[in-house]
């Protein structure tokens, strides 16, 4: 299944970091007994990540090291930077920090 939409691009070089935000409406809940309140409706925002290595598709991925380095190779150099650097890759921002190095290499 192809889903539609866009991309914003985090960083630029052979690996890219992307990602795609979608909003959600979440419909409302009416009480089901007199001690609930109503529910009202409201937007759900989602925010997924995609790594994308030169003109590769984009895989999409979680914020975790495995994830990331599972796509890249080089994998050896990478693990020493993220341990010199004390990443944990849980932000796009060390995400992006991590990239810049591998598309430096």
């Amino acid at each position: 299944q192809t889903k539609q939409g866009y991309f914003i691009e985090l960083n630029e070089g052979k690996a890219r970091l992307l990602t795609k935000k979608q909003k959600e409406l979440m419909a409302a809940q009416a009480a089901k007994s007199s001690y609930q309140s109503d529910k009202p409706a409201r937007f759900i925002e989602e925010e997924s990540y995609y790594l994308k290595v030169d003109k590769g598709p984009a895989i999409e991925i979680k914020l975790k090291e495995k994830d990331i380095l599972d796509i890249l190779d080089k994998e050896d150099q990478l693990k020493a930077y993220i341990k010199a650097n004390k990443l944990n890759l849980k932000s796009q921002e060390e995400v992006i920090q991590l990239l810049n190095h591998y598309n430096s290499l």
